[in-house]
């Protein structure tokens, strides 16, 4: 549970007729097919089959596999790799970037669950194995080309009942978001968060603590990157997870902290929270609080940080309170005590440079002077 209302979903339609139009792309489709077929017999009976793919004879279609593939797209029913030892084998033709696939899925008459059916019939989707997913780059790209020229635009909830339709899991979707290692179904934030919501179980499995050999440790921190990027796209931070990604935000490891900090800057009490952490026990936690009430440029911490400064006896967070109050227009003077530093600096001069920098040029360094005052 997340705590939020989802947006509004229209159940997608299960069964959206085959227009005469949209039959005419699939026969140029099968004809396209047919002439592959020509070619790829021809090139096994001069003898290349050790350089074709599939090495047997692909059988031509007709009129019946045209009906019976409208047929399908339109009701459903065994759909599950019913092209697969016939038009899936026509690779070139698959291609969602051009020729009888494109429009295709650019067709105003196709419906999302005509896609489903079609990537089925040619088993586009197929069984995971740990390190390979269920769904693969084609299916993604065969997606993106339909949504691109359709309206309304589908969102992951319309493509998991779609999925569930042809007898596949929407955790297969969910898992290929988890696991992409490029820019899948980059959509509008309304379009991914409400699917997600009924995962919560897998997003929090995301920020468990990688575990086993190389490539499952590898696996995870792929899917802790995803997690970061798909919780983002959420109106608020999941209860669940609110405490993970606070410590995350105001923690150690740097990447971390960036990505969490996007997602918590929608807390409710996010003030509350970094005023605690302005003060906590741990000059890092401090310094870390600082540096992020910089960035957020929000006068109304210039209070606090002040308060915090004085207080402050670490040198590099008190470096980092400094930094925020100037970021928000405030004058640092009053923390600097210059005969202070000017009696620090000679004191650490005397104990000579390290022999790592005796090789940098200082003379040609220029002379450093006080703005206000020149000394």
């Amino acid at each position: 549970p997340t705590g939020m209302p989802p947006p509004a979903h229209l159940p997608i339609a299960l069964q959206p007729p085959i227009t005469p139009a949209l039959r005419g792309c699939l026969e140029r489709f099968f004809a396209g097919y047919n002439d592959y077929v020509v070619c790829h017999n021809e090139r096994l009976a001069a003898g290349a089959k050790p350089y074709v793919y599939p090495n047997h004879p692909l059988p031509p279609a007709n009129a019946d596999d045209v009906n019976r593939a409208c047929l399908l797209l339109e009701k459903g029913g065994a759909v599950r790799d019913a092209l697969f030892a016939s038009v899936a084998c026509a690779a070139p033709l698959r291609d969602p970037s051009k020729g009888p696939m494109k429009a295709f899925l650019e067709h105003p008459d196709l419906h999302l669950i005509h896609l489903v059916r079609l990537l089925a019939m040619l088993q586009a989707t197929h069984p995971g194995n740990g390190h390979r997913p269920e769904m693969d780059w084609y299916e993604n790209a065969a997606i993106e080309a339909y949504r691109r020229p359709h309206s309304p635009k589908i969102t992951l909830l319309n493509l998991a009942e779609a999925l569930c339709d042809v007898g596949r899991s929407d955790d297969l979707l969910a898992q290929f978001l988890l696991n992409a290692y490029g820019p899948v179904f980059r959509w509008e934030d309304e379009a991914i968060w409400p699917f997600f919501a009924k995962k919560m179980n897998l997003l929090e499995r995301a920020f468990e603590p990688a575990s086993g050999d190389w490539m499952s440790r590898w696996r995870r921190n792929r899917e802790l990157d995803n997690a970061f990027r798909l919780l983002a796209s959420f109106p608020q931070v999941p209860p669940s997870l609110v405490g993970k990604l606070w410590d995350m935000a105001v923690g150690a490891a740097k990447a971390d902290r960036l990505r969490a900090q996007k997602i918590v800057v929608k807390l409710p009490d996010l003030s509350e929270r970094l005023l605690h952490a302005l003060a906590a026990r741990t000059s890092e936690t401090r310094a870390v609080a600082a540096e992020w009430i910089g960035r957020l440029g929000d006068r109304r911490y210039v209070a606090a940080l002040h308060k915090a400064a004085k207080a402050e006896k670490i040198d590099a967070a008190l470096d980092e309170m400094l930094t925020a109050l100037e970021r928000l227009g405030e004058d640092v003077g009053r923390y600097l005590d210059r005969d202070k530093l000017l009696a620090d600096a000679r004191k650490n001069l005397k104990k000579g440079l390290p022999p790592a920098l005796a090789w940098f040029p200082w003379e040609r360094i220029p002379r450093v002077r006080w703005h206000d005052n020149g000394d």
